[in-house]
């Protein structure tokens, strides 16, 4: 195996090439003596194209939606009643509440068994519960607001 790296490249990432089989031709440039991976003539796109999407309001999620989120996924998830690791998800809609459901929107922590498994608790613990600190939580049960 040759190592090779092109002129005013750092030599610590030097790439291992090795030279391709007698009759082996690149499929880009139709010449031998390169791998298609190492082709010359290869076009290096970008990993990530630009998007021409522009955001709609009501439907795509703002900055702030976003910072948010960023910091709700940096919570520890509380177990579950299983003793497992619980998973955030944002509720789209209800069984009970139906349409005018007060959860709607919002973001809980639930069971993170499937949810055809028999055996999944029914496991939900809103997100600013978490947020609080642990002295300042008030049990489900003792809370007026619901």
């Amino acid at each position: 195996m040759n190592t090779s790296a092109a002129p005013g490249d750092d030599p610590a990432k030097k790439r291992k090439t090795s030279t391709p089989p007698e009759g082996y031709v690149c499929n880009v440039c139709n010449t031998a003596g390169h791998w298609i991976q190492q082709c010359p003539n290869k076009k290096r796109s970008s990993k990530r194209q630009k998007s021409n999407h522009v955001p709609v309001a009501g439907v795509d999620p703002s900055q702030t939606d976003i910072e948010e989120a960023r910091e709700m996924q940096k919570i520890t998830p509380p177990r579950c009643f299983c003793r497992i690791p619980s998973r955030l998800k944002k509720v789209k809609r209800s069984k009970e509440g139906g349409e005018s459901s007060r959860a709607i929107g919002k973001y809980f922590f639930f069971c993170s068994k499937g949810k055809r498994d028999r055996s999944k608790c029914r496991f939900a613990r809103p997100v600013e519960d978490e947020m609080k600190p642990k002295m300042e939580r008030l049990c489900a049960f003792f809370r007026q607001d619901w």
